[in-house]
């Protein structure tokens, strides 16, 4: 048993220490252990829609955009092309930076640029066919699923950084539907490790350190 504990903390703090990124699907957990961050909501930004590539700036990000001729940009119409009434109603009637695939051919791609070491945000993808990977750091962390919604974070930690973060379109399924994000939350500050993966390795130390006292006597 002590041999397996002391396996299960070498590799908790071996995956921790060399990865570097943590990934959060719930708001509240990666808001608790970011602390300090700023938020776009989009709601002072211009309708934007276009099917030419493009770069946009807003709070503290830049994102970069390959169209692939679909339409792109701000919008706060939930409505048209949406194929999940349940998934698109929480973005109705507010900005949110949305596509969708007017051809039903090879959707747009996305890379976020000016991060440095947290980014969060709500999403929906209502494409019953489509789908979208989520890469950071070159490495495929996430999807954004067919027919799916709720919320993406990932933090870096450890001393390490957000040097790449893309979203890059996967599955074509030919069909026009509606995707977006909102509420991109972003921190300017470096983030402490988060609390949790910190408690889990000193609970299991403390283990060990009274498991070796009773030895010892």
């Amino acid at each position: 048993m002590k041999k397996l504990l002391q396996f299960t903390l070498f590799m908790c703090i071996s995956t921790f220490a060399n990865s570097g990124i943590i990934i959060y699907n719930n708001d509240t957990s990666w808001e608790n252990d970011v602390v300090s961050f700023s938020t776009e909501d989009f709601s002072s930004s211009p309708l934007s829609s276009t099917t030419a590539n493009f770069s946009q700036t807003f709070n503290n990000f830049t994102i970069h955009s390959t169209t692939h001729g679909e339409n792109v940009g701000v919008t706060n119409n939930a409505s048209s092309n949406c194929q999940n009434t349940a998934l698109c109603a929480p973005f109705a009637n507010q900005n949110f930076f949305g596509w969708r695939q007017g051809n039903g051919g090879h959707g747009p791609d996305f890379s976020i640029s000016g991060l440095t070491t947290s980014i969060g945000f709500d999403f929906f993808n209502s494409d019953f066919s489509d789908d979208y990977k989520i890469f950071v750091n070159g490495s495929h962390v996430s999807s954004f699923n067919k027919s799916n919604g709720g919320f993406f974070g990932v933090v870096a930690t450890g001393g390490e950084t957000i040097t790449s973060f893309q979203i890059m379109h996967h599955a074509t399924g030919g069909y026009v539907a509606l995707a977006g994000i909102d509420n991109v939350r972003v921190a300017t500050t470096n983030v402490p490790e988060p609390s949790a993966i910190a408690l889990l390795g000193f609970g299991l130390l403390a283990f060990f350190g009274i498991n070796r006292r009773k030895v010892n006597k």
